[in-house]
């Protein structure tokens, strides 16, 4: 199953070969076996045989056996397979043996490689190189190699990219190659003054001085020691900058190579971005993602027990990569080393990725793992109420609760274990944990129902205590189980409360508690024994009390309510819904939802005449009451149209459209616009204001605000714009299209731009998905082609690159709009043009709101010829150039 991955991990690049041969990259999914590892066929099964020390295993999942340890799913090279005790295994087994190594002082970390540069005998020479590089001098160092020369290395690089990085970098000397550094016996001393022979350490300078000078004779701990005096140095002074950034990097790297894990991970104590700046520096074109030295710094950390190595490695791959099984696994391991260290955000972070993880799948943990990632945090995790929720013992409630749902007869889930897990909830309760109480008032197999009770009350004696605004304690009645005393009383305590506001007066506050009682009740108490709701409801929506009219009115209608664990559908007991609407609906009352439904009913019933009153009164009440703008235009517009399609009434249709067309805010004004533009443009007499109209269908197009335009008014605009293209003109000072009275001479009419401003209403209107708006632009924009309306005049040429010019001719332009479907799958409009060739030809430019099209060809490529803006087409590396037209910016 593995066994290109392992083709991949032993295989050695070229590029990377021509100096040497370097050790294979190790991805994060291959674990090195340190010690002999008994192989488990399954989790819960017998070993069955061994690994041996030092074989690399390709990890295929990871998981809790009985014992309580986390064991990874790995196969390996020859075939072996099955599950090995994580504890077993490495990234890298031996790191650590550098620190008692005489030899390979600067052999390179695990899966990184010294960029070397150039080879010179003299220190003059390795100063001259470093001054024509300059850019790299943060990270450049010079090792005397045992052929007696120095190798000059421009810093360190991961071995994943370092072919890669040969190849594509512009800034490295040809012959450029990466080593391990095996071969390296000494160092030369980096100052300000350039690179000098290392000196040995004097007796009267200080532990800091001596650092330094021991750490270039080769001792690793010395290096990490005098990188730390530099940090602490610089921390306590609040001081620092970028030679003493290049001077901490430098000897944390140098104590990483003599085996210190501490110096590997030192940059987590600084802001450096030294790690990669070799990578950065030789390949400013390498993407974001490619592969830098952190993560291989904290694999090395992790490996030495250092928590929040571990903590960074977890966090990355369980993060970014949980579709990645064998990353995911690698990553969680190390999650689980740092929490059995008792680093409390390795502890969080672990049940986060096992969180996120079930979510991925779609599927559930293991009660095992449940249970033993529980007890990994259960003995430190802090309990109390209020505590930090970094350390808190909020995950361990939730996995033991997960891992007591577990089936009876879940073989894993004894009576013993589910006893020590119900213990631990109630222990919580008693501490006053909102969180622990509720699991525990869950537990309908293991707990009485008195104590079952008791920890309901004590989740909501907790939140009113301490803290109401977590996650537990918003939901907390919609979790809490309705078949205990204490949670009934709760929940119809609660619904009596809205209730009694509800009936308080016939405020809009009072309206609003009557829908939140009505959902309260339906979600939290029932959703079919209707009857102390009911009774409620009435009491608000009797003589002069109106406020429960509106939900009355729903719990009698046919229509459904769902969410979250409920469904509600009404009685469809019409006359009483009715009935409901009608005591609901008063004159001067602000409750005017109860009236446009009570219209809508009657309309259905074809009651017209009683309908027409109910919207006018909804209309008028909402004028005059301070009822929300979208309450009161919607019934103004929903009067207005009853009135002009059942009623024929214009006059009526007119007064309530007018309202909403005048009101910007109004979500339904582009449409009463467009209804008004009709009735102005002749309505049912024939005879209208043109230049009302227009100015009508342009308002409904084109609303004010980020709302999207009617796309029928804006075929009406643009459908104008043409008929009357003759007596239209732009008017600067009112800033829009009027229509004289007579046709303009022929010297000063602009049809052009007049075609252009209608192709932008089509184009609008096909946006908001008007068929026929989309039907009439391309009607359009053929006309035009075929000489129906005047082109503009411009100079076109055809370049190969920028320097040969292989056509150049007049062509007509035609400068209109086009849609595209956007990123977020949105109809949208850009600017475009078609420059016409004198044989016909046609080239077609658009702006895609980033890149531009040309010829329906993406190009980002943009340049500036003579005296002419010019597209490059990627495909033919030919250039259309034109003397006017695109060189601006879109919608």
């Amino acid at each position: 199953m593995v066994v290109g991955f392992f083709i991949a991990l032993f295989c050695t690049t070229p590029a990377i070969a021509q100096q040497q041969q370097l050790p294979p990259y190790q991805p994060t999914g291959f674990r090195q076996v340190c010690q002999p590892a008994a192989l488990r066929v399954g989790l819960d099964e017998n070993d069955a045989g061994q690994i041996a020390s030092g074989t690399t295993v390709a990890i295929l999942d990871v998981g809790f056996a009985d014992d309580g340890h986390a064991y990874f799913e790995v196969e390996a090279a020859n075939g072996q397979a099955g599950w090995i005790p994580t504890k077993t295994t490495a990234n890298f087994c031996d790191f650590a043996d550098r620190k008692s190594s005489a030899g390979r002082r600067f052999l390179a970390p695990p899966n990184s490689c010294h960029l070397i540069a150039a080879s010179r005998r003299t220190l003059d020479e390795i100063n001259a190189f470093a001054a024509e590089y300059s850019d790299f001098l943060p990270t450049m160092s010079a090792y005397k190699s045992d052929n007696g020369w120095y190798a000059v290395s421009f810093g360190l690089i991961s071995t994943s990219i370092a072919q890669e990085l040969l190849e594509a970098a512009d800034n490295l000397p040809a012959d450029a190659y990466c080593s391990d550094g095996a071969n390296y016996i000494d160092l030369a001393e980096f100052t300000g003054a350039g690179f000098t022979s290392a000196r040995t350490a004097l007796p009267d300078e200080s532990a800091t001085a001596r650092y330094k000078a021991e750490c270039l004779q080769g001792n690793g701990a010395a290096c990490t020691d005098y990188a730390n005096d530099v940090f602490d140095r610089d921390a306590a002074e609040e001081k620092g900058g970028d030679d003493d950034e290049f001077e901490m990097f430098r000897y944390w790297l140098l104590g990483c190579m003599r085996g210190e894990a501490e110096a590997c991970i030192g940059y987590i104590r600084s802001s450096s971005v030294y790690l990669e700046y070799p990578m950065r520096t030789a390949w400013p074109g390498g993407d974001d993602n490619t592969p830098g030295l952190y993560t291989e710094m904290d694999r090395i950390g992790c490996d030495d027990g250092i928590a929040v190595a571990c903590n960074r490695v977890g966090g990355n791959m369980t993060k970014m990569l949980s579709g990645d099984a064998a990353a995911w696994a690698s990553g969680f391991s190390a999650l689980i080393a740092s929490c059995e260290i008792g680093d409390k955000y390795g502890c969080r972070d672990m049940f986060r990725a096992m969180k996120k993880r079930a979510d991925d799948r779609n599927r559930p943990f293991s009660a095992r793992d449940q249970f033993f990632a529980a007890e990994l945090w259960a003995d430190r995790c802090d309990p109390s109420p209020n505590g930090s929720n970094d350390g808190s013992c909020a995950p361990v409630y939730e996995n033991y609760s997960k891992f007591l749902s577990a089936p009876i007869n879940d073989p894993f889930a004894t009576v013993e274990r589910r006893a020590i897990a119900t213990a631990f909830l109630r222990r919580g309760c008693e501490g006053w944990r909102a969180d622990a109480c509720l699991y525990y008032s869950q537990l309908s197999d293991q707990v009485s129902v008195e104590d079952r009770d008791w920890g309901a009350s004590r989740a909501a004696s907790s939140c009113a205590l301490y803290d109401k605004g977590n996650a537990v304690c918003q939901n907390l009645q919609i979790a809490l189980k309705n078949d205990l005393p204490s949670v009934t009383a709760l929940k119809r305590g609660d619904f009596e409360a809205l209730a009694q506001r509800c009936g308080a007066d016939n405020s809009l506050a009072a309206e609003e508690a009557c829908h939140d009682a009505m959902l309260y009740y339906i979600r939290q108490i029932s959703a079919t024994d209707l009857a102390p709701l009911e009774s409620a409801l009435q009491q608000a929506c009797e003589g002069t009390r109106i406020a429960g009219c509106s939900e009355l009115a729903t719990l009698y209608s046919p229509h459904s309510i769902a969410g979250e664990n409920f469904r509600f559908t009404g009685s469809d007991q019409p006359e009483r819904r009715l009935q409901a609407l009608r005591t609901g609906c008063q004159p001067q009352s602000a409750h005017i939802l109860n009236c446009t439904k009570l219209a809508e009913m009657q309309a259905e019933r074809g009651q017209d005449a009683e309908a027409q009153r109910s919207f006018r009164l909804a209309c008028d009440a909402a004028q005059m009451t301070q009822s929300d703008a979208h309450a009161q235009q919607n019934a103004c517009f929903e009067s207005g149209l009853h009135a002009l399609r059942a009623m024929r009434d214009e006059d009526m249709a007119r007064r309530d459209f007018r309202r909403v067309c005048d009101d910007g805010a109004s979500s339904n004004m582009p449409y009463a616009c467009k209804h008004l533009g009709l009735l102005e443009q002749g309505g049912s007499s024939g005879a209208g204001d043109i230049d009302a109209a227009l100015r009508l269908f342009a308002r409904s197009c084109y609303p004010p605000g980020a709302q999207r335009g009617d796309g029928e008014g804006c075929l009406h605009y643009g459908r104008m714009l043409l008929e009357h293209r003759d007596s239209v003109r732009w008017d600067a000072e009112v800033g829009r299209y009027v229509v004289l009275p007579r046709p303009i001479d022929q010297g000063q009419r602009d049809v052009t731009t007049l075609a252009t401003a209608a192709s932008d209403a089509f184009a609008t209107g096909c946006a908001s998905r008007w068929e026929a708006a989309c039907n009439a632009h391309e009607t359009l924009i053929a006309d035009w082609i075929a000489g129906s309306f005047p082109t503009g005049q411009v100079n076109c040429q055809i370049r190969q690159r920028e320097d040969v010019l292989l056509s150049d001719k007049i062509c007509g332009l035609i400068v209109y709009r086009d849609n595209f479907l956007s990123a977020e799958n949105e109809m949208r409009t850009t600017e475009a043009e078609i420059y016409i060739w004198p044989d016909g030809d046609r080239t077609v430019v658009k702006y895609m709101g980033g890149p531009w099209s040309l010829n329906g060809v993406l190009t980002q490529r943009r340049f500036i010829a003579p005296e002419m803006s010019c597209l490059e087409n990627p495909e033919t590396q030919r250039s259309f150039c034109a003397s006017s037209g695109y060189d601006r910016s879109g919608d």
